[in-house]
């Protein structure tokens, strides 16, 4: 089987055309970075802030944010059966479920 050079999706091979506001978007880049490097001068110090912020963040990245994702759940293991299947339907964990049980002889597969 023949190794594909191009992503799937793209008949012809090659790239896709850049959208034209994407390269309006990029001609107004300097102009850009040159106004915010202005507005880091500001008197308001919220303005200088989120300025400086901006360089930053385009020069350097994004700081890397920490998330907890312990939010107090339980091991799936720590569950019933009932607090599982109410999981599965969207209900919360200890609402009873109405309804009754009935019993069925047990049947296999290949009878039906």
């Amino acid at each position: 089987m023949p190794r594909h050079q191009f992503q799937p999706g793209n008949k012809f091979g090659g790239r896709k055309p850049i959208p034209e506001e994407v390269k309006l978007a990029r001609a107004a880049t300097p102009r850009a970075i040159n106004r915010l490097i202005e507005l880091m001068e500001s008197e308001d110090e919220n303005v200088a802030f989120k300025a400086a912020s901006s360089i930053l963040d385009r020069a350097l990245g994004k700081p890397a944010q920490t998330v907890n994702t312990n939010l107090g759940h339980k091991s799936t293991f720590d569950y019933s059966i009932a607090d599982l299947v109410a999981i599965a339907y969207g209900r919360h964990v200890g609402q009873t479920i109405e309804g009754t049980a009935e019993e069925q002889e047990p049947r296999s597969i290949s009878a039906e």
